[in-house]
């Protein structure tokens, strides 16, 4: 059973709603990974008046964790790149910040350890309070975008 908290419901029911087989940003050769997938959750989830703030973005390979933030609130979305369009394919709180939690969402043991350790790296620079708003995303919401898997 999935859980999540009534924050984190209403901040991503506006992209449940009639979206298949996940978010999308098409990549092209202008703009870096890090360009793409901050510009995909901001143009997803940001309000006029709730500025986000997406960053750490990390990157290994064909897979991404992104950080973010707005007001009191946060959590971190996962990512694939597939035929050059990046997709969240999940988002959760700290379920996704250690290889253990990223190789029980699928993604391969190389790559989550390698994930993990730049998701460490990157977050001991930002400030503390705001790494926490990281963790206030309860539970997990699987977007559809990849073919990952839950452990039963």
């Amino acid at each position: 059973m999935v859980s999540f908290s009534a924050i984190g419901a209403l901040l991503f029911a506006g992209f449940a709603i009639g979206v298949s087989g996940g978010l999308e940003a098409r990549a092209d050769n202008q703009s870096s990974d890090e360009d793409q997938i901050s510009l995909l959750i901001k143009t997803t989830w940001e309000k006029p008046d709730q500025p986000m703030s997406v960053a750490p973005i990390v990157v290994s390979g064909t897979y991404a964790v992104a950080g973010w933030s707005e007001k009191a609130r946060g959590g971190r979305a996962l990512l694939k790149n597939g035929d050059g369009r990046w997709r969240v394919i999940l988002c959760a709180g700290d379920g996704i910040r250690t290889a253990p939690g990223l190789v029980a969402a699928g993604i391969p043991a190389e790559t989550a350890e390698a994930l993990a350790t730049q998701i460490a790296q990157r977050e001991a620079e930002l400030p503390p309070d705001q790494v926490a708003k990281f963790s206030l995303f309860e539970g997990v919401v699987d977007m559809g975008g990849g073919e990952h898997h839950h452990p039963h």
